[in-house]
């Protein structure tokens, strides 16, 4: 007798058999995507909050004479305690700037929980108008002179700082070659200028042909006013070709 025939299986039974498959590998791929979105919004979560990685010590570098230590840390007192790998270096960089004898901050993080910040300070080169400073740049910006700064005194209309500071340096070289000591250079509106000299006196130039009347005044100083220069009030270069001196009447009165 001959053994019983192996029954195949229906095309039925091969399909049930296929969805089940199907069915089993769609849930392990739908569990795995379940389980990669979970760990990715607790690896979110753990990111967003402050209290994980901290950013704990902050340091400065630099120049930092003319800034106020309390002004500074009140600056970046809000970022301490923030998460480190959020840290918003563009915000504490702006928030820096701002102040006004900052030209440029640089701020970077260093692993694990350091905020560096590295400054560069304005160095003012003058006092502008009555109550601002002027940088090497002709950037004006609210501040106290530094005490003891002997700084000289600029003056003219909104945006005409580089042009006065550029005269400016005009003026102090050639006045400084005869020894004499410019304090300050003033632009008015009506575009005339005029300098105020240590020694007590001005400097009448006008306004056309400063570099020009600038030098003849000081050819004409050291052939004739050098010695007489406690007496000068003013001195008028508004001339084609001369200039008028105008004498302190107090010593014209005493030698009188």
């Amino acid at each position: 007798l001959m053994g019983s025939a192996v029954r195949k299986p229906s095309v039925e039974a091969i399909g049930r058999y296929a969805a089940l498959l199907a069915m089993m590998r769609g849930g392990l791929v739908g569990a795995a995507v379940a389980l990669g979105l979970t760990g990715l919004m607790l690896a979110v979560r753990w990111v967003a909050d402050d209290r994980t990685l901290p950013t704990t010590e902050v340091a400065l570098a630099g120049e930092l004479d003319h800034l106020d230590s309390i002004a500074v840390q009140g600056l970046l007192q809000p970022y301490v305690g923030r998460n480190f790998l959020r840290l918003p270096v563009a915000e504490i960089r702006a928030a820096m700037e701002a102040h006004p004898w900052v030209e440029r901050a640089i701020v970077t993080r260093t692993w694990p929980d350091t905020m560096r910040v590295l400054i560069r300070q304005r160095t003012p080169v003058a006092v502008w108008g009555d109550d601002q400073l002027i940088d090497q740049r002709g950037v004006r910006f609210e501040a106290r002179a530094p005490a003891g700064a002997l700084l000289p005194r600029l003056h003219g209309p909104k945006g005409s700082e580089h042009l006065v500071l550029a005269r400016w340096q005009r003026v102090r070289d050639s006045l400084n070659a005869v020894s004499l000591m410019p304090r300050g250079l003033s632009h008015d509106p009506r575009g005339a200028w005029h300098v105020s000299l240590h020694d007590g006196f001005t400097l009448e130039l006008g306004r056309e042909q400063f570099d020009q009347r600038l030098q003849r005044f000081v050819q004409i100083y050291q052939r004739a006013l050098s010695t007489r220069v406690d007496r000068i009030e003013a001195v008028d270069l508004r001339y084609t070709k001369g200039v008028a001196v105008r004498w302190r009447s107090d010593v014209m009165q005493q030698n009188g």
